[in-house]
């Protein structure tokens, strides 16, 4: 990669340090835990909640949400509580993905209920009309592709969406399978409307069934809008995907990639609804901060409206989100266009305090007033403790700090904005440690004015955190004004000590060779040399931090915020692609700042 990739070398050798330090254990929130202490949870919230943190939806709870939200099934108890519910789409899919495990009472009854089968597209009766249809050179036949009676309307809403979803993703897209839309004739559960993808097991849907269920006609005109465009999504997800329904994984995505997609554009290009569907969506994802994104469904549309007011188009995403094969790709995809704006604000938007400015709330269609709000926990600090917060992966954290210390310090391997009740508003990264004077005189200087100032703060402090697709790990140290001086007076910026460490361990993992040492070329890197390295790095950055010469701190901390990045995407270099504005230039200065004062030499060619 040229350039980029020599000055990401010359970061790396300039990061290193060996001093003896401490690591904590990680905390979890548990997804469970969150949604039973969530007052008024729905049904399908209920039945949902089973759904694993890698997005897995297992037989039990695809039985169950097809018997809430689609149809009763042999040997399935209907769950308790009927709200309404725009799609049973999600349910439909799940259970397709589960088929070969159905005993065949099952699988008769949701073919009849479909009205042929899903894969083979047979119809259930004999008298059924089929149809055949050609793609990629294979013939495939499937019921006849002519709308049931009555369904007009509907065809004339969903040609519309279609088409003016299509041309809002990037690249446009028009749809290349045909739809069909059935009325059904019964009302067997909540959902007012569900879509599946008729097709091979393994390979690309024919057709997009629609079905229409007595429900949404006598719904408003707003609704109804919603409930098509919403299905309309779901025809042309199942058109982008080429694998149609494989295993237990229908779609090859997780449901709050496809489910909240589907809820989120639905609401943006026809609603918001005049129902209640996005409230409640709304309010699973506000509730429920600790739930990680993984396990949500149509609440992910929260998500999605956060990436929208960060400057990470959704429309520009959606595509390849849905066809990125692994969660944690899939988020990386999702904020690749301003990343640190919508990490640095997912967590704390959840306070819903708009009067604090955009960071500290959150919008989108169809949300309700801002009493609606994540609870946040109460944390004690006392003046020499110390506390850990463990945001899981995917989740977040929101916390009130009241601390009885002098000095308050926070550190976290993930992301944390920071407020008192007054004017201070600070953030926590990957790198920089808040450091906060909290004496209620507001006076923190050290005899000697060693260290960095410290930040006035009035306790308590509101806090909201998250590591994005990793767990993190939030501490809050408080410490006497005495014991901070003295800690910062044991450990000063010293250009000697910080260059002594860089020699010896970029010479322990082989980087350095020679007298005088000079790195290898970028081409000898190995990804053993950089874990080594970012691993001992990262294990001690806050020592390295105290020792780093005054002149390269902020060029020291834009690093070590890349190494984060490097550690959770398997130590590789495509970590260069999502660094922060300025960091092809930030290592160019700490590249001639070893040279000009470590005597080390820069790879050859630089």
């Amino acid at each position: 990669m040229g350039r980029p990739t020599g000055a990401l070398i010359a970061g790396v050798c300039a990061l290193i340090l060996v001093i003896s330090g401490c690591s904590g254990d990680k905390g979890a929130s548990s997804a469970g835990d969150d949604i039973a202490g969530k007052e008024g949870a729905t049904a399908w919230e209920r039945v949902t909640e089973a759904i694993g943190v890698d997005g897995h939806v297992d037989k039990v709870t695809a039985l169950d949400a097809s018997a809430l939200a689609v149809m009763p099934l042999p040997g399935v108890e209907t769950p308790p509580g009927r709200e309404p519910l725009l799609s049973g789409s999600g349910a439909v899919r799940w259970l397709l993905g589960h088929w070969d495990e159905l005993d065949g009472a099952q699988r008769d009854a949701i073919i009849e209920h479909l009205g042929h089968d899903p894969f083979t597209a047979e119809p259930s009766s004999p008298a059924g009309p089929t149809h055949e249809f050609s793609r990629g050179g294979a013939r495939q036949r499937f019921i006849a592709a002519g709308d049931s009676p009555g369904a007009a309307p509907y065809r004339q809403l969903l040609d519309k969406y279609l088409n003016e979803i299509g041309a809002k993703l990037t690249p446009p897209h028009t749809l290349g399978i045909p739809t069909r839309i059935v009325m059904d004739s019964k009302q067997l559960a909540a959902g007012d409307a569900y879509t599946f993808a008729l097709g091979p097991k393994q390979g690309h849907a024919v057709e997009c069934e629609i079905h229409i269920t007595p429900q949404l006609p006598k719904l408003g005109s707003r609704d109804i809008e919603v409930a098509v465009a919403h299905e309309a999504f779901h025809c042309i997800q199942s058109d982008i995907f080429p694998t149609v329904k494989d295993g237990d994984d229908t779609l090859g995505a997780a449901p709050w990639i496809v489910e909240g997609q589907a809820a989120w554009v639905g609401e943006v290009v026809a609603g918001p609804d005049d129902g209640q569907y996005a409230e409640d969506w709304w309010k699973a994802y506000l509730l429920t901060p600790r739930t990680p994104l993984t396990q949500r469904t149509y609440d992910a549309i929260g998500f999605y409206s956060h990436m929208a007011e960060t400057g990470n188009d959704p429309w520009k995403v959606l595509v390849p989100m849905l066809t990125a094969g692994d969660n944690s790709v899939a988020f990386q995809v999702a904020t690749s266009a301003a990343r640190d704006p919508l990490l640095t604000s997912w967590p704390s938007g959840l306070f819903r305090r708009q009067a604090w400015g955009s960071e500290w709330d959150t919008t989108g269609p169809g949300i309700p007033g801002s009493g609606v709000r994540g609870p946040v926990q109460m944390l004690s600090v006392s003046g020499s403790g110390t506390e850990t917060l463990g945001p899981s992966a995917f989740a977040n954290e929101l916390t009130e700090v009241d601390t009885a210390a002098e000095v308050t310090v926070v550190g976290t391997d993930g992301y944390a904005r920071i407020r008192d009740n007054a004017s201070l508003e600070v953030v926590a990264q990957p790198g920089i440690e808040v450091l906060l004077c909290t004496r209620k005189d507001a006076k923190c200087v050290c005899p000697d004015e060693s260290g960095p100032p410290l930040t006035p703060a009035t306790s308590p402090l509101e806090m909201g955190s998250t590591g994005g697709s990793k767990s993190a790990t939030v501490t809050i140290r408080g410490q006497s004004l005495g014991d901070y001086c003295k800690a910062r007076t044991q450990k000063k910026p010293s250009r000697e000590a910080w260059c002594a460490d860089v020699i010896r361990v970029n010479t322990k993992y082989g980087y350095l060779v020679g007298e005088p040492p000079r790195y290898l070329a970028p081409s000898d890197l190995t990804v053993d040399m950089i874990r080594g390295i970012v691993d001992e790095t990262l294990a001690h950055e806050q020592e390295f931090l105290a020792i780093t010469p005054t002149e390269i701190v902020g060029d020291v901390q834009m690093e070590m915020r890349v190494f984060h990045e490097m550690q959770s995407v398997g130590y590789s270099l495509s970590a260069i692609q999502a660094a922060p504005p300025g960091f092809r230039e930030s290592q160019g200065r700490l590249m001639d700042y070893q040279v000009k004062n470590c005597g080390i030499l820069p790879p050859p060619g630089q």
